[in-house]
């Protein structure tokens, strides 16, 4: 990375809400991870850039500027050719409006995270090409047969076994952060109570009262064994 400049950008910026939900901010915005991506570039002799001149590795938001215009404009002021976005992203995102033309993002395109982030909207195409994907469904307060949407009232078991699925499951939000609301349920109780749980939810942003997990969720059946995690790195310009 001759001659380049890198700023690390953390999570600041809100979240609008999407599908109903407002995708909860983990606390500390990533400045954990994103000090130590600042630090690592650092021991590889690449300039990085830092809102303190001298950051103390013991204090995060000391190697990491907020994902806010004025954190991208504080940033490429002071020279930052590369942003690195270690945040969530989605349309409308202040990258979007204050990246310029000159300066070179490391990470996903917002639009593409705004799509992809809806694991029902992922999970089918995958399956629609081919792919073994958990078995899945969704649940709300309406039922819509059409759309594989089943309503709160017809969590039964048989319900469940017209459509493949069968105790334990695995209930979770369209999109979240992490583990945040995902349930392993053993019990159709348990299962009812993490659903109504879920879609019942609230979150306080800027004074005004929203779904935390949205008017949907998904449930879907839980896979035994060890768990991995794969990280696919699209074709773009590295090195």
């Amino acid at each position: 990375m001759k001659n380049k400049r890198v700023a690390v950008l953390c999570q600041a910026a809100a979240v609008p809400a999407i599908d109903g939900q407002r995708k909860p901010m983990k606390p500390g915005g990533y400045s954990d991870s994103g000090a130590d991506i600042a630090f690592a570039l650092k021991t590889l002799d690449i300039e990085v850039l830092t809102p303190q001149p001298r950051p103390d590795p013991r204090v995060d938001t000391d190697w990491v500027f907020p994902d806010t215009e004025a954190g991208i404009e504080s940033a490429q002021a002071l020279g930052a050719n590369v942003l690195w976005a270690n945040t969530v992203l989605f349309n409308g995102h202040p990258l979007q409006k204050t990246a310029s033309a000159d300066v070179s993002v490391v990470g996903q395109s917002p639009s593409i995270v705004h799509r992809f982030d809806d694991k029902w909207y992922t999970n089918r195409l995958l399956r629609s090409r081919g792919l073994n994907v958990a078995r899945s469904v969704l649940v709300g307060h309406a039922a819509a047969p059409a759309n594989d949407i089943i309503d709160t009232s017809s969590l039964t078991a048989q319900n469940l076994r017209r459509r493949g699925l069968a105790l334990p499951l695995v209930v979770k939000p369209r999109r979240g952060r992490g583990s945040d609301g995902v349930t392993r349920v053993r019990t159709l109780p348990e299962l009812q109570s993490a659903v109504a749980g879920l879609l019942s939810a609230r979150t306080v942003e800027d004074g005004e009262s929203h779904a935390k997990y949205g008017e949907l969720v998904i449930l879907e059946e839980f896979l035994p064994g060890k768990e991995i995690t794969l990280t696919v790195m699209p074709p773009g310009g590295y090195g």
